[in-house]
């Protein structure tokens, strides 16, 4: 009897270990898919209008005009996907929508702007807010289908950028430049004043869009590219953080939802 208790408490050690492990694979994948290719940050797509406005500095990146109108996102969904892949597509936008007033839909015929849904094998990245030529989401269907980085994205195609980026991030984190990779230290560039709108919102540690601390990391290096200025976890992919709904809903804040106003947005 007590060889047998042994072996069961083994074999659930054994268990619980190799669940840990898949785990942490899978979050490791889901990062570096959001690493890979020559995009902004990594996992952004900029047009050539907000692409000027992070360069230069003289507008802001993500203007009115980029907001989805009423908050309501049309989306297609590549046939590419099985249907448990997009029930999870749409289980991403439903934890969005129920935190906010923005609400995801099929397009219909009438929808001009649209966000054109791909499972290219190109990683995870997406357009950043609503832009007039196109809206995509992209979703390797290895390493990018899980909910939390499913909904990191939704947020960059709703209009948020990385915390990393913003112009006082140097208050809240280190960035240990000669541990990055050369050729990607650009993605760890911060914005000049007044390209990006933080409504007032202190810096998030605890964001699902902040990036891991290993982020662009140098293949000769195991040190941290992102190092915290206090004793917090970054780069979560589980769940929104409270400054990140609170952020949302400051961005669209209309009328007939009742979550929250600008400026007045404590309740959220």
């Amino acid at each position: 009897i007590m060889a047998a208790k042994r072996m069961q408490v083994v074999r659930h050690v054994v268990l619980t270990c190799v669940i840990l492990l898949a785990l942490l694979v899978e979050e490791t994948v889901a990062k570096r898919y959001e690493e890979i290719g020559n995009r902004h940050q990594g996992d952004i797509v900029l047009s050539d209008l907000q692409s000027d406005a992070a360069n230069v500095g003289a507008t802001q990146i993500v203007q009115d005009a980029f907001r989805w109108v009423k908050g309501i996102v049309p989306y297609e969904i590549s046939p590419e996907f099985s249907q448990l892949e997009m029930n999870q597509i749409k289980y991403a936008m439903d934890r969005i929508a129920s935190y906010s007033c923005v609400r995801f839909g099929p397009r219909s015929p009438t929808d001009r702007q649209y966000l054109n849904i791909t499972a290219s094998p190109t990683g995870c990245w997406a357009t950043l807010g609503m832009n007039l030529l196109a809206n995509q989401l992209n979703l390797q269907r290895e390493g990018c289908l899980e909910t939390g980085v499913i909904m990191h994205q939704l947020l960059h195609v709703l209009g948020l950028t990385h915390p990393q980026s913003r112009p006082d991030r140097d208050f809240y984190v280190l960035v240990e430049q000669d541990a990055i990779d050369t050729s990607l230290k650009k993605n760890l560039d911060k914005y000049q004043k007044g390209v990006i709108e933080d409504f007032g919102i202190p810096y998030d540690y605890e964001s699902i869009l902040h990036c891991q601390s290993d982020a662009f990391g140098s293949s000769a290096s195991n040190r941290a590219t992102v190092v915290p200025l206090v004793d917090v976890e970054i780069g979560q992919r589980n769940e929104l953080s409270l400054k990140d709904v609170r952020k949302l809903n400051k961005m669209y804040d209309y009328e007939y939802c009742g979550h929250c106003y600008r400026g007045n947005c404590n309740k959220s």
